[in-house]
């Protein structure tokens, strides 16, 4: 296993360690460990596998003189593909060798690529479905069990409904982290979600408030941080979404973990991230560069990962549950 911090120990690469200091200011890329040894199994595809409990093993008392019933443990075999996640940019040779600042340029390139592989790994971590997109990995929307789906319909969409209901949202998630198999490393959410919650700590006790020393506010419950991923319903940048037709969004506590939910990359130490800088040296018009992550994730407990969901918008009286579209100053990831 590794992760991002502990990939920067192996090398001494410059271009390669910033960009690795710009995914960690995610605090999903942040958090999330690897496990970095999928490899080649013939072909061109780099497959992952791992076994899923399904049905634990049993003990018993016994009599003098008897046997066990014998009984086993099974597990469930998965294979993941990992997927290649990523892009490249272009400057014309012209612009290289005659504007001024054209590193500038090429930084700005590089950083906002760099932007969209941090947006694309939160989209795909939580909502990736290979039945729809067989270049992306599934996600924990999809690779999550039935029964850690937890709706009971509880309605927060006005000031007056949140006073009055949001014990049942705190309530489901004592009911969820009863259910999980150790404690969550994280509520992840959408922003609007995040808003709900600052909303509910400005009314309940159970909330645990830090400030940075720029001011900046972080939120925990049963000492389980909230993390918003992305940006707002309906910006291109959403992560996920409040449903237009419901009003709900969700909450999706999870462990990560070496046997919870964890990235899967290849079997080095670059935590199958990778920089193709620009090469001054070529001679073709128009010269490329850019930059990739090879990676999946694995859900090796169904108990690791968990989905609240809840109405925060009123669709009933002609309020929209989307609100206007971010940008990237907004980005939250």
């Amino acid at each position: 296993m590794i992760t991002l911090a502990q990939a920067q120990n192996f090398t001494r690469d410059k271009l390669w360690l910033g960009v690795v200091d710009n995914l960690r200011e995610d605090n999903l890329l942040e958090m999330m460990v690897f496990d970095n040894t999928a490899a080649l199994s013939g072909g061109s595809t780099l497959n992952y596998v791992y076994n899923v409990m399904k049905v634990r093993s049993t003990a018993a008392f016994r009599a003098i003189n008897s046997e066990y019933t014998a009984s086993e443990a099974s597990t469930d075999t998965k294979t993941v593909q990992l997927k290649i996640l990523g892009g490249s940019y272009k400057i014309d040779r012209v612009i290289r060798k005659h504007v001024k600042g054209i590193e500038e340029q090429e930084a700005f390139q590089l950083r906002e690529k760099i932007k969209a592989i941090k947006r694309g790994y939160a989209k795909c971590f939580i909502a990736g479905d290979t039945s729809t997109d067989d270049k992306q990995f599934d996600g924990v929307d999809k690779l999550m069990a039935a029964n850690m789906k937890l709706d009971n319909n509880i309605d927060l969409s006005t000031a007056a409904l949140i006073t009055s209901n949001y014990t049942a949202l705190t309530d489901a998630f004592r009911d969820m982290q009863a259910q999980m198999d150790g404690a969550p490393s994280a509520f992840f959410c959408s922003p609007e979600g995040y808003a709900l919650i600052q909303k509910i700590a400005d009314r309940a006790a159970g909330f645990t408030i830090t400030k940075d020393n720029f001011g900046k506010e972080t939120f925990y419950f049963n000492g389980t941080v909230f993390v918003p991923l992305g940006d707002v319903t309906g910006s291109e940048y959403n992560v996920i979404p409040t449903d237009a037709a419901t009003g709900k969004t969700a909450f999706y506590p999870i462990r990560i973990g070496e046997d919870g939910v964890h990235g899967i990359c290849p079997d080095d130490n670059s935590a199958g991230i990778a920089v193709y800088p620009i090469n001054t040296a070529e001679t073709s018009a128009v010269n490329e560069g850019g930059c990739e992550m090879v990676t999946a994730i694995a859900v090796k407990s169904t108990r690791a990962v968990g989905k609240i969901s809840v109405k925060i918008k009123d669709v009933t009286s002609g309020g929209s549950s989307q609100t206007g579209g971010g940008n990237e100053d907004s980005e939250t990831t």
